[in-house]
């Protein structure tokens, strides 16, 4: 875990991104040794290495800082003195947020989805943790974390250390998908992924995510059916790849992954209008079959 106590962010920084570095490095040359990869290790421990893969990275790692500090400032705020944030952690997997009161001291953890979406959804997990239930506040917060930059953040941890898997499905296959969009769309001029999977789940919050750390794009099971028009699909796959060509940013709140640019180019896309209607329809089709 990553400890802020009283220092300054930038030796926080300075301190702590060398130890990650090593630890991936090790962990890594372990496997190597063994004849195997990350994607070998048990669960907990592939879960492990994707997160500290997830902060080998100078602007996560900023953004992690600044995460950390926002919460400790609301935990300081909102329990009006009657308790102060002694640990704050970023590597809850297994849901949204996790806390405990223990005397005055408070030790949250907070999922890494909330490095990607606006700083006041940090706010938010906190006044739902401490104080009364608040619909409003439980609404507002469900719904930064179904936003596609917090989801993709969850599965790009995912990914990282993810088993591969095959791109051929029951009624599409990705690189055949992918190849064409690419010679159609971008000309050829843009390189393809370096892997490509399907997602274990049918998901309907997010059909795509695109991994800049891995360079590997993850499209939605619930996509392979053959009620899906292949101009929908397609559409997901070039979305993207359009989050390929653009890269991904940090913005002083918030990841970057939607510019003016980003969405002046998905318009262009031949059948927009027609793809994503269809894609809100089929969202609550698969919504109400797993329901």
């Amino acid at each position: 875990s990553i400890h802020l106590e009283n220092a300054l962010p930038t030796e926080v920084i300075a301190s702590v991104a060398p130890r990650i570095a090593a630890e991936v490095d090790r962990i890594e040359a372990a496997c190597d040794e063994q004849g195997g990869t990350p994607t070998d290790l048990a669960g907990p421990s592939r879960r492990a290495y994707s997160v500290l893969a997830f902060f080998n990275d100078t602007a996560t790692l900023e953004r992690y800082v600044e995460a950390t500090a926002t919460a400790k400032h609301h935990i300081a705020q909102l329990a009006n003195a009657h308790a102060s944030a002694r640990r704050v952690r970023i590597d809850e997997l297994g849901g949204i947020y996790r806390y405990r009161l223990r005397g005055s001291d408070c030790f949250f953890r907070l999922n890494p989805g909330f490095l990607a979406v606006e700083s006041e959804a940090i706010e938010l997990a906190v006044r739902d943790a401490l104080l009364q239930p608040d619909d409003g506040v439980r609404k507002a917060l469900h719904e930064y974390c179904h936003d596609e930059s917090f989801c993709g953040v969850v599965q790009e941890i995912e990914d990282l250390a993810a088993p591969p898997a095959s791109t051929r499905g029951l009624v599409y296959d990705l690189v055949e998908l992918c190849d064409l969009v690419r010679a159609r769309d971008f000309h050829g001029e843009l390189s393809a992924p370096a892997a490509l999977a399907w997602s274990e789940q049918r998901t309907y919050h997010t059909f795509g995510y695109y991994s800049s750390l891995r360079d590997r794009i993850t499209i939605s099971r619930s996509l392979d059916n053959a009620r899906v028009p292949r101009y929908a699909i397609e559409f997901v796959m070039y979305h993207e790849l359009l989050h390929k060509k653009h890269g991904i940013g940090f913005a002083t709140s918030r990841r970057t992954i939607h510019t003016s640019a980003f969405r002046d180019e998905e318009r262009r896309f031949g059948r927009y209008d027609d793809a994503r209607a269809f894609l809100r329809t089929w969202a609550g089709k698969v919504r109400r079959r797993r329901r």
